[in-house]
């Protein structure tokens, strides 16, 4: 029997137009969603790759140092058996939280972990798949606005035995593709300036 195996075409080869420069996208010039588009375009969407984790008992300097390696605004904390602990954004790492704990536990701030200053999952606001599937971007914002929460997750129940995370909200970045208006938990100077330069210009956008 002949096997007749449809034969693969690749794509065909571009050329770049002389004299025009090839830039990078710019990342600012990405358009504002509507309120009214889905809200499940600008979750971040875990079905479709792995979470970027970090274990509770790592330093946070660690932590705020792979985030600006990788160019990312939040780790997912979990423990050893990949439960969900909590989140943690370089908006918390730069906050008054730090500092708090320098002065009232007399740390060094080289020994504050991530377990001090990340989001607990209690603090997460959390929505349901089948909800988000059907809401607005504008209505998870509103949300997470009135409810005074910098983010939430968003769960599966596959049975009645299971539910997984599948995708993370932060409203600062709603608030960025919306072009709405939200005021991110205020940044501690001190060691912002000092250690991390001009990224928190960057989280507060």
């Amino acid at each position: 029997m002949v096997n007749k195996r449809k034969r693969f075409t690749p794509l065909a080869q571009s050329t770049l137009k002389e004299g025009v420069d090839l830039r990078l996208v710019d990342v600012g010039s990405i358009p504002h969603i509507s309120r009214h588009g889905p809200a499940i375009e600008v979750m971040t969407d875990l079905r479709k790759g792995y979470a970027l984790t970090i274990g509770k008992e790592i330093q946070i300097d660690r932590a705020s140092g792979l985030m600006s390696d990788l160019g990312i605004r939040f780790l997912v904390v979990t423990d050893n058996g990949h439960r969900l602990l909590g989140l943690l954004s370089l908006a918390d790492i730069l906050s008054e939280k730090p500092v708090r704990l320098v002065r009232e536990r007399r740390l060094l701030h080289s020994q504050i972990l991530v377990e001090d200053v990340m989001v607990p999952i209690d603090n997460l606001y959390i929505m349901e798949l089948n909800e988000v599937s059907k809401a607005t971007a504008g209505k998870v914002f509103e949300t997470l606005k009135g409810a005074g929460r910098q983010y939430a997750i968003v769960i599966d129940r596959p049975d009645n035995d299971h539910q997984q995370v599948s995708g993370i909200f932060s409203t600062a970045e709603l608030a960025r593709r919306l072009g709405a208006e939200y005021h991110s938990p205020p940044v501690s100077r001190s060691f912002a300036e000092i250690e991390f330069g001009n990224i928190e210009t960057e989280i507060a956008a």
